[in-house]
């Protein structure tokens, strides 16, 4: 017919189409970007721009193992493309893949060795598996070359005082300068501030500049925190109410769910757990309490209940069960809001609390920059309340079986003493290798200029 084409996967997409994804991506419309993308993809397969615009919007979905599967394609079509690259390690550090990550920023790295996102994320990485050497050499190699990055500065910034070089401060002090004439923010430029005095050792003055940071960021975000006390309250009030399920399942894989604040210590116990080669560590990374509940909806409506591992996190079941990984663990801070839906829809759901002395605890919190997230932190009142609100939901909690806490300090001094009680709590034995005792981390300085600043309320 005359005026008719056949379309062909190979044809070069247009610069049209390519403004209005991009358009509808600065609008911030991600479902209608992904469905775009997905659809021009049919006629267009090898254009990289779709793929990685795709792997893109996933990820920021956080729909992480069908971003994996974009950015994969994406660099079939262009393997030096140093951007595909670190996007695909990004989606696999979201999904708890550690090391397949920090290998794909490497291959980043060496493609541009000047890709000063790559270089912090790839500290990210390190951090994560408790590397802090490691982890500084790339914040610092980011500053590099870019010495106002702002994550990197604060990455850096904020890693145990004891792993700084004199390297790594002279870096942070020409990077807190180079802030200054740049367009950071107030309560950037304050926490970075207050960071730096810190690791030179000015504890009194640091302070003070965390005062003065928390409470800017604080007054910015107030209606913010009044919202999330009064949401963390009527969550406390349902699960006051809730009657837990039977749940006859058997699972093959048991999940340990590591509970606690932040600052808590969780990141420690999962790293001692991770040495057996039984143990899978997802981290942070789960699915949601969201998805769990759409799964669990569709699964009623199937005639069935049960939920395995991979509703849960970016697992494969079979996988994990070939390899013998029969445990998993998880640690994002917000399944503790979302316990009874674990406990109900989670075969082989086991819990353990690690519990931190409580003034530590406020002012290491008080001292942390969250980049505005966990809002709570910033305002003394409002950090108390949160910490208050955390240990009424754990003492629900706690009643559950398959429920247990371990002490912080304890998991230094005598390690393998909590964790045989864990294993005795999971029925497995993990073949961990025997810990010796160490000492505690180097506690911030700062538990007794908070209580002082901040006289708890008797």
């Amino acid at each position: 017919m005359k005026g008719s084409r056949n379309t062909d996967a190979r044809e070069p997409l247009s610069r049209v189409s390519q403004r209005t994804l991009i358009e509808l991506y600065k609008q911030d419309k991600l479902s209608d970007v992904a469905e775009q993308a997905a659809h021009l993809l049919q006629s267009h397969h090898t254009s990289f721009f779709l793929w990685n615009m795709l792997g893109t919007v996933l990820a920021q979905m956080h729909r992480f193992p069908q971003a994996e599967s974009a950015f994969g394609s994406a660099i079939q079509l262009r393997p030096k493309s140093a951007e595909a690259h670190n996007n695909l390690a990004n989606s696999l550090r979201h999904q708890g893949k550690i090391e397949a990550a920090i290998s794909n920023y490497e291959i980043a790295i060496s493609l541009n060795p000047s890709f000063t996102t790559a270089l912090n994320n790839l500290g990210v990485a390190y951090e994560a598996k408790g590397q802090h050497g490691e982890a500084a050499d790339f914040y610092a190699s980011a500053l590099k070359t870019c010495w106002d990055h702002l994550p990197a500065l604060r990455n850096l910034a904020q890693l145990p005082q004891v792993c700084l070089s004199n390297l790594h401060l002279s870096l942070l002090e020409k990077g807190i300068t180079a802030i200054e004439t740049s367009d950071v923010s107030q309560e950037n430029r304050l926490f970075l501030k207050a960071h730096a005095l810190y690791q030179l050792g000015d504890v009194e003055n640091a302070f003070k500049v965390y005062c003065l940071a928390n409470q800017q960021t604080s007054q910015s975000m107030e209606s913010v925190i009044k919202l999330q006390e009064l949401e963390r309250q009527a969550k406390l009030k349902r699960l006051q109410k809730w009657t837990p399920k039977v749940n006859g399942s058997k699972a093959q894989i048991k999940t340990l769910i590591i509970l606690g604040p932040s600052r808590s210590g969780k990141s420690t116990l999962e790293r001692l757990l991770g040495e057996s080669d039984n143990v899978t560590c997802t981290r942070e990374a789960w699915r949601g309490v969201s998805k769990i509940r759409q799964v669990s909806k569709m699964r009623r409506n199937a005639g069935t209940e049960h939920l395995g591992v991979p509703d849960f996190f970016y697992l494969n079941e079979t996988e994990l069960l070939s390899k013998k990984q029969t445990v998993v663990t998880c640690t994002n801070p917000f399944i503790i809001e979302n316990i009874a839906a674990v406990y109900d829809y989670l075969p082989g759901a086991h819990f353990c609390f690690v519990r931190r002395d409580r003034a530590d605890l406020e002012a290491d919190i008080f001292t942390r920059f969250y980049s505005r997230g966990n809002s709570y932190s910033y305002d003394p009142t409002a950090l108390r309340n949160y910490l208050d609100w955390y240990e009424k939901t754990w003492a629900i909690a706690s009643k559950l079986k398959n429920a247990m806490s371990v002490d912080f300090q304890t998991l230094h001094t005598s390690p393998q003493q909590e964790l045989d009680r864990i294993q005795d709590m999971l029925g497995v034995n993990l073949r961990l290798p025997k810990y010796p005792s160490t000492s505690p981390p180097q506690k911030r300085p700062f538990q007794d200029l908070f209580a002082q600043t901040f006289p708890a309320p008797l």
